[in-house]
């Protein structure tokens, strides 16, 4: 959950060490199969998580559709099918579009029915980390969307889940990535609340690492997914730690420019000038070349104009932030965030009028993480030189 819609990003938190992050999620991808589901699917599963995280969707549905005959004896295969569209919502930053989302809720509706018929005849714990993931990313979908009631409902109910889950079979690892996150989102969720963090929120936030660690170390399936939540932790709050971690998740996910433009994130909150200069040429020409898709050109653009951003060189940075907006449109994120930083630069650089009208075309789109608060905030008031996203990016 992200319980400021105003300084957090959704995806970005803090966790673990570098050295240590590199070695654990590398080892999920051998991780045994612990809930006796036939070999021939397992194998298709573990295909189409790679190419889902690698961003080759329509691959990774077509593989996953094809063994959705087996999802009544095994709900992880109708897990499987849910976390398609719940991927598709988290690289588009769409969990606030409710057409978006549709194919989500009625995939996790599914899961969900499937699992619980299964659950009365399952030993191996596998109904309840359907159940409980499945709760765990309707959670974050309702925390996305502001329902924080029903995200900290169903984020409870996945805990009972995945708890049960884990003293039937110690060995379903899967269920730590949602236990890991839940803990450490409860624990920002609390300190917020309270002002100041409290002992409490320290042990739940540990207690969230050491689940998140044991996630990207064991789970059979979602080892991607929680190296990719631990990218992300590290990206916004210890950068530092971030950058080896991507760089070795880029290694294993050599066609997602998603990988790419958070390693990016990263450099740019490091202050490693000439590391994000060189990452954003080669995201840009790994775009040209085709090596990602054509459609992440605004990334690209971005990258590019956050190298002048950081350096506070407003007229050459917004007339980079204004080239990343035209190569897209407002099915990629970054479209909506290129004009929002290039109203930016126009207010740093002490044009209001075209600052105000960038900041009211991003009201005009789709709300992605926070861009339409930040947008009315320096509606209100002008954005400063002197502004946090000049050290640290705020989406």
């Amino acid at each position: 959950m992200n319980p400021s819609p105003h300084r957090r990003s959704p995806l970005i938190h803090r966790l673990l060490t570098s050295a240590a992050a590199v070695m654990l999620f590398v080892s999920g991808a051998h991780a045994k199969n612990p809930y006796g589901i036939p070999d021939d699917v397992d194998a298709v599963l573990r295909q189409g998580f790679q190419d889902l995280f690698n961003l080759d969707f329509d691959k990774a549905e077509r593989e996953i559709a094809s063994v959705q005959g087996q999802a009544a004896a095994h709900p992880m295969v109708a897990l499987a099918a849910a976390v398609v569209p719940w991927w598709k919502l988290t690289v588009g930053v769409l969990e606030r579009d409710p057409a978006a989302s549709r194919p989500f809720e009625t995939a996790g509706t599914r899961c969900l029915e499937i699992a619980q018929r299964r659950l009365p005849k399952d030993r191996l714990g596998e109904s309840r980390v359907a159940i409980g993931t499945m709760l765990g990313l309707m959670s974050r979908w309702s925390a996305a969307n502001r329902a924080w009631l029903a995200a900290y409902t169903r984020g409870n109910k996945s805990v009972t889940h995945l708890t049960i889950a884990l003293k039937q079979n110690p060995g379903a690892a899967d269920a730590y990535m949602t236990l890991g996150t839940f803990n450490y989102a409860r624990a920002l969720l609390a300190q917020w609340m309270n002002g100041k963090p409290t002992p409490e929120d320290a042990r739940s936030r540990a207690l969230g690492l050491t689940q998140l660690r044991r996630a990207t170390a064991e789970a059979p399936y979602f080892w991607q997914a929680s190296a990719l939540l631990l990218a992300g932790i590290l990206a916004n709050e210890n950068p530092s730690e971030a950058i080896p971690v991507l760089r070795q998740l880029r290694k294993e996910l050599p066609a997602s420019a998603f990988v790419h433009i958070v390693l990016v994130t990263a450099l740019y909150n490091a202050g490693d000038a000439d590391a994000l200069a060189t990452e954003a040429d080669l995201l840009e020409k790994n775009v040209d070349d085709g090596v990602y898709r054509k459609d992440f050109a605004p990334q690209a653009g971005f990258a590019q104009a956050l190298v002048p951003f950081r350096q506070a060189k407003w007229r050459i940075a917004a007339k980079a932030f204004g080239a990343a907006a035209e190569s897209g449109n407002e099915t990629n994120p970054y479209t909506t965030w290129a004009i929002l930083y290039q109203g930016y630069c126009f207010d740093a650089s002490g044009k209001r009028d075209k600052a105000l009208e960038n900041y009211r075309r991003v009201i005009a789109l789709k709300p992605r993480f926070a861009s339409h608060e930040r947008a009315r905030e320096h509606i209100d008031k002008p954005f400063s030189r002197e502004a946090p996203e000049l050290r640290k990016l705020e989406l």
